[in-house]
């Protein structure tokens, strides 16, 4: 299981999304653009990183999943996250993304056409973003359900306990 974690992240998800693919007897692999660690930007943690995205081969991974945190805006115009959510959907591969991650899949092109979940309280306000409007821009149809899945595709809101398991069980149908 890869994720992709963006420069700053949301500890709560870091916390159940990877502990809930390990109970699941996954590896749980973590790539970010930059270098050994990325920053919590709710808490003064940090996550350690196994690889930068330059090195991603999706091949190696069941899935691809994007994790949320205001280091998303960071991937908006990130030609390597990009690539991997261009070449996961090419290869078929499971993607998923979580919180204000679905933008990132949204400016990659890969969610056209598509329904996604995606944050729409607190972080938006916060920092002036409407990330519907911004999907909605980029093709994408926005849902307020907590978790939608299109096709090989899942995206789910930040509380979304359902968000791992949903991922498991596209990986399980083949």
């Amino acid at each position: 299981m890869l994720l992709v974690v963006p420069n700053q992240y949301y500890a709560k998800q870091a916390q159940h999304v990877p502990s809930q693919f390990r109970d699941a007897g996954y590896a749980v692999v973590v790539a970010s653009r930059s270098g050994a660690t990325v920053q919590e930007c709710d808490t003064e943690g940090f996550m350690q990183v196994d690889l930068r995205l330059a090195e991603v081969r999706v091949a190696d991974y069941d899935a691809v999943v994007y994790m949320g945190g205001y280091g998303c805006r960071d991937q908006w115009h990130d030609e390597e996250a990009h690539r991997v959510a261009r070449d996961t959907v090419a290869e078929g591969i499971v993607l998923g993304a979580i919180g204000c991650a679905p933008t990132i899949l949204a400016h990659a092109g890969v969610l056209e056409g598509r329904q996604t979940a995606i944050c729409t309280r607190n972080v938006p306000v916060k920092r002036g973003e409407d990330y519907c409007r911004i999907v909605q821009d980029l093709g994408a149809t926005c849902s307020y359900e907590p978790l939608v899945r299109d096709g090989r595709i899942v995206t789910a809101v930040p509380e979304s306990s359902a968000f791992a398991p949903a991922i498991i069980q596209v990986i399980n149908e083949g």
